[in-house]
């Protein structure tokens, strides 16, 4: 009678063992699809912020005590995590205003130099104005001047390059004296790059 319950017991204990892998198994591949589904979804929503942008916004944060969120800058690096990032981009290229695809410029300095060499002399030709912010001061700014810096060296102040793989803090440290110095920043030079993707002001 013993071994019959015993077997009996286990039997019930194998089963719902069974329920409970095929159960997570289930939770997992939901899961799966869910976190899919939302990445699909963040993806898109970046998309359509870039496709919205009719404003270059020159910080990662803006306004009056750097209280708003630069949201193209955001969905920048959203799109940077995407293994397509670069077709991405190359379409954004040929559906996003102005503003919009200044910052896709931004990505393509990031992920596909190359590439970025051959699209951005086309901008250093565009002499048109779209509207800029840089901390809080409304501003219009011609397309050229964005991607390079019409500013000349000066004791003074000097235009960030940065070299393969350097930052704009390493750049800083490396070149700028005190405080008496300032430098100027550009897309061409990839400061903006840098600023939008390695900074978090």
């Amino acid at each position: 009678m013993t071994s019959v319950i015993e077997a009996l017991i286990w039997h019930r204990s194998a089963a719902i063992l069974m329920l409970i892998m095929v159960f997570n198994i289930s939770c997992g591949s939901l899961n799966k699809s869910l976190n899919h589904q939302m990445r699909k979804n963040i993806c898109a929503a970046a998309r359509d912020v870039i496709l919205n942008t009719d404003t270059w916004i020159s910080n990662v944060r803006y306004g009056f005590s750097g209280e708003l969120e630069n949201r193209a800058a955001a969905s920048l690096r959203v799109l940077l995590k995407e293994p397509d990032a670069r077709s991405i981009f190359m379409e954004l290229l040929s559906k996003a205003p102005p503003a919009g695809q200044l910052y896709v410029l931004c990505g393509l300095y990031r992920i596909d130099r190359p590439a970025f060499s051959n699209i951005v002399g086309h901008y250093l030709t565009l002499t048109n104005t779209i509207p800029t912010i840089h901390a809080d001061v409304e501003w219009t700014e011609r397309i050229c001047d964005i991607v390079r810096s019409p500013r000349v060296n000066t004791d003074r102040a000097i235009r960030a390059v940065l070299a393969p793989g350097e930052t704009l803090d390493d750049w800083v440290a490396k070149n700028i004296r005190g405080q008496t110095q300032f430098f100027f920043v550009d897309i061409e030079g990839g400061a903006y790059t840098s600023r939008f993707l390695d900074q978090q002001n």
